[in-house]
């Protein structure tokens, strides 16, 4: 049998044990409804004015590059949609790692949990 004192300790160790991985489910768990949110409601990535663009666009021929303004826009487009591309994977990444936070600890908290019960 155990030792009192040991019983004691060992409790404490499944306690503490219990609480980490119930404190990183609930962290998990909030970033995953964000990393949800982010995918259905999209921050879509900051386009330039006007103005912005013109200046670009003049700053490219002064370098030397001759191309039409309909190239110019065409390439933004571009730019714009590899930008949206790119946020969609950042954020299904963060699904993923969120829901890797909630499942991973999910057996190591049920395990010493029930532990505890039946010593209780």
């Amino acid at each position: 049998m155990i030792e009192k004192r040991n019983f004691i300790w060992l409790q404490v160790y499944f306690y503490l044990v219990c609480f980490s991985t119930l404190i990183i489910m609930i962290i998990g768990g909030i970033r995953l409804v964000t990393n949800i949110a982010d995918l259905v409601f999209p921050t879509p990535p900051p386009a330039p004015g006007f103005t912005e663009m013109a200046l670009r666009f003049k700053d490219l021929q002064q370098q030397g590059l001759n191309i039409s303004w309909e190239e110019f826009k065409e390439e933004r487009e571009k730019e714009y949609t590899q930008q949206q591309a790119w946020e969609r994977a950042r954020a299904m990444r963060g699904l993923m790692a969120s829901l890797a936070s909630v499942l991973i600890p999910l057996p190591i908290y049920l395990f010493h949990w029930r532990y505890i019960k039946k010593v209780s």
